[in-house]
């Protein structure tokens, strides 16, 4: 069983309409690990599991859900990390 936390996932990009930032934001349920990786991409993450105390979620295979978006719940290749 892996484990999957809740992650609020934050960046400022370039607003290709005006000179200013656009903030983009969503709520996924990833792993920690696939957190690093969007760490390292430049986003900010906030662990919501911690911050609102609740237990992290268990699946057998590895996969990246977002509740706010009903189209995505992919599964994770191992080769994509």
């Amino acid at each position: 069983m892996i484990e999957h936390r809740l992650y609020c996932v934050e960046r400022d990009d370039p607003n290709p309409h005006y000179n200013g930032q656009q903030h983009r934001y969503d709520i996924v349920i990833i792993t920690p690990s696939r957190a690093t990786w969007y760490g390292l991409q430049g986003y900010t993450l906030f662990d919501l599991n911690k911050g609102l105390g609740i237990d992290p979620v268990y699946y057998k295979q590895e996969r990246e859900f977002s509740p706010t978006d009903k189209h995505v719940d992919r599964m994770i290749d191992s080769m994509t990390k």
